[in-house]
């Protein structure tokens, strides 16, 4: 009786192992070429792939024209970041942009008092 005891209290272990690896999330990490050029691009870049299901932190570094996104695997695909990055206006690795992410009437290349950010809203192309 003993041994059964051991021998089930095993199998549960085993089970519960083998249950917890097969419901883990596959979070993977990528790093994209862009071409934000400032802190409004930054932030726009940031909080528009938070809205996409799956990712658990995205940051954009300026200055190396990167964006480091952290996700779940299994809801959201490396593509699909790349083209929520070029649907907000900025390339990602070969993907050109939609538009251009700087127009004079870019909202996220404004100061908060509406004015024009003198180091961002230049037109650039993907």
């Amino acid at each position: 009786m003993k041994k059964l005891t051991q021998i089930f209290a095993i199998a549960v272990v085993a089970f519960a192992l083998f249950a917890s690896a097969a419901f883990a999330e596959q979070i993977k990490e990528l790093v994209i070429k862009s071409n934000p050029h400032c802190a409004n691009c930054k932030t726009k870049i940031e909080a528009g792939l938070q809205k996409l299901d799956g990712i658990k932190t995205a940051s954009v570094d300026v200055s190396k024209k990167t964006v480091t996104v952290s996700y779940d695997a299994d809801k959201v695909q490396d593509n699909q970041i790349r083209q929520s990055i070029s649907d907000l206006g900025f390339k990602a690795d070969r993907i050109k942009a939609k538009s251009a992410e700087c127009k004079d009437d870019a909202s996220a290349c404004k100061d908060k008092k509406g004015n024009k950010n003198k180091n961002c809203c230049k037109t650039k192309e993907g």
